[in-house]
């Protein structure tokens, strides 16, 4: 695996996370109707926090396991799409 690989894997990550935060935010307005308490939009919320923590902790892990840098993040700014334009070569240590 190289960086490239690796941050179209987070890359693809992130942005399921971005569409599952981005439904439960969606879901907040209409819990009502659908007879969903607060307790459990917040249940749910937070168990989608702890995936995204625990994903970013897992692709740390898969980098440090394949000598390579970890440049997309599952929090704060999503970056754009890895293009092929970037790829190079892995970083091994001498």
């Amino acid at each position: 695996m190289d960086d490239f690989e690796l941050d179209t894997l987070a890359f693809k990550w992130r942005g399921a996370l971005d569409v599952a935060a981005s439904s439960l935010d969606e879901l907040s307005g209409s819990r009502h109707a659908l007879h969903l308490s607060s307790a459990e939009l917040r249940s749910r919320v937070a168990s989608l926090d702890r995936e995204r923590d625990t994903t970013e902790l897992d692709l740390g892990r898969l980098a440090a396991a394949t000598h390579t840098q970890l440049h997309q993040h599952m929090r704060g700014v999503a970056l754009a799409a890895p293009t092929g334009s970037e790829r190079r070569a892995p970083c091994r240590p001498s």
